[in-house]
């Protein structure tokens, strides 16, 4: 729960703040750098915390899974979202809809940030398949005694 958390924040936060600032006027170049900039910085501060490596599967979750809520909460703030809270009924089915991860890529490319989104569900999984992480090899104790590599 913490790596998709602090995934989806990393990514959509930067472009949540930009629309606050800038409201219409937000440019879509940097919103996809910013997006992309948060995962950067998500990796620098886990290794300067020495955490272990950031699970990038679970990274990569959050970033669909919290995907439709931020992209809905930013375009609220540039005034492109009207409040649907008229009838009963409706906030549940906004809820349960924003649960749905494919609906990440379909308001990404509404609000032009299809290009990170994309550029992170490939890099993100290349490291998780591809990884430091993927590729090491667990010890047993049986074979490997404490002190001995």
């Amino acid at each position: 729960m913490y790596w998709i958390a602090m995934g989806g924040l990393a990514f959509w936060l930067p472009a949540i703040v930009q629309y606050v600032i800038s409201g219409e006027n937000t440019n879509w170049v940097w919103l996809n750098v910013g997006s992309l900039s948060g995962l950067v910085v998500l990796e620098l501060i886990s290794r300067i915390r020495r955490t272990p490596t950031s699970r990038w599967i679970w990274v990569l979750a959050g970033v669909y899974i919290l995907g439709p809520v931020s992209i809905l909460t930013a375009s609220a703030f540039s005034g492109g979202v009207p409040p649907s809270f008229s009838t009963p009924g409706t906030l549940l089915f906004d809820i349960a809809v924003c649960l749905i991860p494919p609906l990440t890529l379909w308001l990404s490319i509404m609000n032009g940030m299809f290009f990170s989104v994309f550029i992170a569900t490939v890099v993100l999984g290349l490291l998780a398949t591809f990884g430091p992480e993927s590729l090491e090899v667990p010890r047993h104790p049986e074979t490997h005694p404490a002190g001995q590599p």
